[in-house]
C-alpha cells in the first residue's frame, strides 16, 4: 500500500448484487478509511437492483500539516429553503 502499513478492522458486506470489502484504522483521520473493494456476482441471479462495477480504492497518502481552503464562517442552515422556499440572497431562482 502506497500510505504505509496500518492495524485495520475489515468489513464484508454481501448481497445479491456483489460483495463490499472495507478496511478502516483509527490511525488513518479523519475518516479511517484504507482500502474499499467492490466485486460484483456473475450474471444469472434475478435482482432489481443494478450490478456494482468491480473497483477498489486504496489510500495513497497521509500528512500534517493541511491547511483549510474554505475560510468563510459557515452559515447556519436553512430548512425551508430546502423546501422550495425563499432563494438565499444573492441567488437567482429559477421560475417554472
Amino acid at each position: 500500500m502506497q500510505a504505509g502499513t496500518f492495524p485495520t478492522t475489515h468489513y464484508r458486506d454481501h448481497s445479491p448484487v456483489g460483495t463490499v470489502d472495507v478496511w478502516v484504522s483509527e490511525e488513518v483521520p479523519p475518516l479511517g478509511l484504507v482500502k474499499v473493494v467492490t466485486t460484483p456476482e456473475p450474471a444469472g441471479g434475478e435482482t432489481k437492483q443494478p450490478p456494482i462495477p468491480p473497483a477498489t480504492m486504496e489510500l495513497a497518502a497521509t500528512g500534517t500539516g493541511a491547511k483549510p481552503t474554505i475560510t468563510k464562517p459557515a452559515k447556519p442552515f436553512d430548512a425551508k429553503g430546502m423546501r422550495g422556499g425563499d432563494a438565499p440572497k444573492g441567488t437567482s431562482k429559477k421560475k417554472k
